[in-house]
């Protein structure tokens, strides 16, 4: 029982004071509570009742006194107990429409199977997107940074951002905004970059005006994060811009800006290519010995191999190139990234992955392709062409995924959270190997029944065109599985959105197998 329960409640009435009337309302708040009480365990609450309310409810029978008093508490509580809205509370505009349709309601559950199924969640999102359709926001949110998400939650991503958004931007070390930047700096981080990298396609010299004000007013982390906007169209007319930020105060933007500036060719980092170049030696091979081969050097000490990777990010392709006396196209056909028998030796481990890392961010669309190739010949650097990915068509792109079928789950699920297109045509996996032995792959990974492989295969199947999906789904159900089946839930997926967009109705979902434990309900 409360304590207070036999308190008699004050009279509100000809109080004036607030602390009065505060008192007041304790009091009537602990009577309720104590009537309340007192009903549940089936006894009399006129005893603890409010005198104001016994008079109200006076002059009847028992129980009409305790119907009456009940009806007061309902109404006291209804009235007066209603919680009020907390002080801190904001009002939040209302989350913005997507430009795609939201997934029919009958393919949600499916979603859901398939985002619990994939080790990778983002690239069953990706597929969405996709197809054409955006999730509804209880399956999933994105996170607030935007990088791996599709452009399509752009408005989402940028409306988070915009509800945590306090007095930072006030606070910073940052001037005062001019007038003509004001509506800029309103913008949440990833609506800001996605507005700019539109007025670099757009006018890039406005766009150079508007990232000099923000620049001013950005603190470090965002203005590193806005130096990937002046990668769209960069040209000649950049140079001043990039000179002013390669003086900056942040190290990652002066970073930025002096590898923008070398890739314009206006940057001198001949003597860093010259000390990179110094880390590699160059061989021959071949029946006449006239084929070039260049390989890493071994590496006495850790400080070595740092200021190699330092390096590496500091120079372009056609920088390294020079100063090993090769133009760019046969400094990638000479790489040679196992040079001990087919096995990489430990110091061209970490020189192959910044080799890579060099190629996709400063080499051109050929030269990729090249070094991907190259790499998906001989299964220990298959991996490696994965750092590729977003630089390859879909054929390049179809034969990295393929190369990387029988490697580690993870390499297999990195692959689907980088995959932005369909990589596995199905015509393409018909000429690149035998479609049987392929399905038979996908049948051995199912009836393997191995976590990490079927895991695996739900990846995979995030990666599929519809039609590959479909006729893969076609071959294991035709082995035994069931399409309720968790680890087929990406393949499902996959084929029923496709069958979605052409229909523009519901599409038919897989009947449930009751005797399949591992059926979805």
């Amino acid at each position: 029982m409360n304590a207070n329960a036999n308190r008699p409640p004050a009279d509100l009435g000809g109080m004036s004071t607030r602390s009065e009337k505060a008192t007041a309302a304790t009091e009537l708040a602990n009577a309720y509570a104590a009537m309340v009480e007192c009903w549940v365990v089936g006894g009399e609450a006129r005893p603890l009742a409010p005198p104001e309310w016994v008079r109200l409810a006076a002059d009847r029978e028992p129980a009409a006194v305790e119907r009456g008093l009940l009806a007061l508490a309902a109404q006291f509580a209804a009235v007066a107990l209603r919680p009020s809205l907390p002080a801190g509370a904001a009002l939040r505009t209302p989350l913005p429409l997507l430009a795609a349709p939201a997934l029919p309601e009958r393919l949600r559950p499916l979603l859901r199977s398939a985002l619990a199924a994939c080790p990778s969640p983002q690239a069953v999102i990706r597929l969405t997107a996709r197809r054409g359709f955006a999730v509804n926001p209880a399956d999933w949110f994105p996170p607030t940074d935007a990088d791996g998400v599709p452009g399509l939650y752009l408005p989402w991503i940028a409306w988070a951002q915009d509800q945590r958004q306090t007095a930072d931007a006030a606070q910073s070390d940052q001037a005062e905004a001019p007038a003509g930047a004001r509506d800029w700096r309103l913008m949440a981080p990833a609506e800001l970059e996605a507005a700019l990298r539109e007025l670099r396609r757009t006018n890039p010299a406005e766009s150079r005006a508007v990232l000099r004000d923000q620049f001013k007013l950005l603190s470090a982390p965002r203005r590193a994060a806005l130096m990937k906007v002046l990668e769209v169209n960069l040209a000649a007319e950049d140079e001043e811009l990039l000179a002013e930020l390669s003086q900056d105060r942040s190290a990652a933007v002066r970073s930025q800006a002096e590898l923008c500036l070398a890739r314009l060719g206006k940057a001198d980092n001949s003597t860093t290519a010259n000390g990179l170049a110094a880390f590699f030696r160059i061989t021959s091979a071949g029946l006449a010995r006239k084929r070039p081969v260049v390989t890493a050097l071994p590496l006495k000490i850790i400080q070595s191999a740092e200021l190699r990777a330092e390096m590496f990010q500091k120079v372009t392709l056609p920088q390294l190139a020079g100063a090993l006396g090769f133009g760019p196209d046969e400094l990638v056909r000479a790489w040679d990234p196992t040079p001990d028998k087919g096995e990489p030796t430990p110091a061209n481990e970490a020189a192959n992955r910044d080799f890579v890392a060099l190629v996709a961010r400063t080499g051109s669309d050929a030269q990729a392709e090249a070094l991907a190739l190259k790499l998906i010949r001989q299964k220990p650097t298959s991996v490696l062409a994965v750092g590729l990915l977003e630089r390859l068509d879909p054929a390049a792109a179809a034969k990295t995924a393929l190369a990387n079928l029988r490697a580690a789950t993870d390499v297999v699920v990195t692959l689907a959270s980088a995959n932005d297109q369909d990589v596995i045509v199905h015509g393409e996996v018909a000429k690149l190997v035998p479609g049987k032995d392929y399905l038979d792959g996908l049948a051995g990974v199912w009836e393997s029944r191995d976590l990490d492989k079927t895991r695996r295969l739900a990846a995979l199947g995030t990666m599929m065109t519809a039609s590959a999906a479909e006729h893969a789904l076609e071959d294991l159900t035709a082995r035994g599985a069931h399409r309720a089946m968790p680890a087929l839930a990406t393949l499902v997926l996959n084929a029923a959105l496709a069958g979605q967009a052409q229909r523009g109705g519901p599409a038919p979902l897989p009947p449930a197998d009751p005797s399949n434990q591992g059926a979805n309900p």
